[in-house]
């Protein structure tokens, strides 16, 4: 993925989970197996447990040496798959409790939010987002940020410009090194930027936020997720993603040419396909234009609602 670029699974997609669990679903089976004719072979006792959530493998067992051969039978099923075990996530303990609690979350727990100041809150997220980029807590967090953030708007609280300001630029930051929070990240913006009431301003701070993260490579999904600030707030910004480009082309009822060209951008590779498929995929919209009509400068409480739902696993 990103252009060859990496090699494993994703986190934070539905879709990815489910491939995830397609693919260990079955190097759990198959470890399964190996064990039991290791346990006849060596006669070891059955004296183990392996649990494993979404990625993540426990194994646990009051002889260190089981502990290792189990590691070298999973290490070798996962190689078969094209995947690794993260050498710096693996590691064995003694204790139980401390370790059973990933470090991201041990952070928080001793260093998380004491306040309910806005500003002190973003800056202990933004430290933690220095120590655990990505982490499944920096997730978390800024998803109840979101929730704090959409729960003041409905109550229309008012905060000053510079305040304001300072806000957007901690959830700048936070992002710009933190993709995987980019969709939550996205919507607290549109939240703090309807605050700014000058329309000139407003412009300005947008084209700064743009001018950031035109500056990161391999960005594609979060600037399909930026257009989503852009397009209510600022709607003649320029697009190079070419699903973006589509959605610009429906929003602005462009006429032709320049919406058929626009419209005709090529978003999959299709010269493999036979011609009557071809033409579906070229011919069938993909953009709802109602929707895009209906679309609120912030977010709707469906929209806030999808990205913060607790998937019960």
């Amino acid at each position: 993925m990103n252009h060859n670029q990496t090699n494993g699974i994703p986190t934070g997609s539905i879709l990815m989970d489910f491939i995830a669990e397609m693919l260990l679903g079955y190097v759990d089976l198959e470890l399964s197996k190996k064990l039991k004719d290791l346990s006849k072979k060596l006669k070891m006792e059955d004296d183990y447990q392996i649990f494993r959530y979404r990625d993540d493998y426990r194994i646990f067992s009051n002889n260190l040496l089981q502990i290792e051969e189990i590691t070298k039978e999973l290490s070798e099923l996962l190689s078969g798959m094209g995947l690794r075990l993260g050498p710096s996530k693996t590691k064995s303990s003694d204790n139980i409790i401390k370790n059973s609690i990933k470090e991201d979350k041990r952070y928080w727990i001793v260093n998380g939010r004491k306040t309910v100041d806005e500003q002190k809150w973003l800056i202990h997220l933004y430290l933690m987002s220095e120590n655990f980029p990505n982490s499944g807590t920096l997730h978390t967090q800024m998803n109840n940020f979101l929730t704090h953030i959409y729960k003041k708007n409905s109550e229309q609280n008012k905060s000053t410009n510079i305040e304001t300001k300072t806000l957007v630029s901690l959830i700048v930051e936070i992002v710009f090194r933190n993709p995987r929070v980019g969709s939550t990240s996205v919507l607290i913006l549109a939240f703090l930027l309807k605050q700014i009431a000058d329309k000139k301003e407003k412009k300005e701070i947008i084209d700064q936020i743009k001018n950031k993260f035109d500056q990161k490579s391999n960005s594609s999904f979060l600037r399909i997720w930026l257009q989503r600030l852009y397009l209510k707030n600022y709607d003649s910004i320029k697009y190079d993603e070419p699903i973006c480009k589509k959605v610009y082309a429906e929003y602005k009822k462009i006429t032709v040419p320049c919406k058929s060209c626009l419209l005709k951008t090529k978003i999959w590779e299709l010269g493999t396909l036979d011609k009557k498929i071809k033409k579906i995929f070229c011919d069938t919209p993909i953009i709802s234009y109602k929707s895009l009509e209906n679309l609120d400068e912030v977010p709707n409480k469906e929209e806030v609602k999808a990205l913060t739902f607790k998937r019960p696993y």
